[in-house]
């Protein structure tokens, strides 16, 4: 589900030639992506920035499902050492195991 959008401005360790510089690139008016087909070279022109392939987006996932793990484990944590009846709710997230 990554969406592509485009950005005019990008930061990157692999653009320059020392190792861990960042450089910051802005303002970007257009990208130039070159493939080939042999024989044949393909040039496709983005206009008004760069594309983002998403990266960022996925980050933004992971730190949201790392926030959700936390509060259902200080919840399941509650539940299993203290008062049962008190998180009862914590009883509807925990798979349990059909009877036959």
């Amino acid at each position: 589900m990554q969406k592509d959008k485009i950005v005019q401005e990008i930061n990157s360790v692999s653009i320059g030639m020392e190792s861990n510089t960042v450089y910051h690139i802005d303002n970007i008016q257009r990208t130039v992506i070159e493939s080939t087909n042999d024989p044949n070279i393909i040039e496709t022109v983005i206009d008004n920035g760069y594309i983002d392939i998403g990266i960022n987006d996925t980050m933004k996932d992971l730190f949201v499902n790392l926030l959700g793990a936390i509060v259902f484990s200080v919840f399941g944590y509650l539940y299993t050492k203290h008062n049962q009846k008190k998180y009862r709710f914590v009883q509807k997230f925990i798979p349990k195991k059909r009877e036959e």
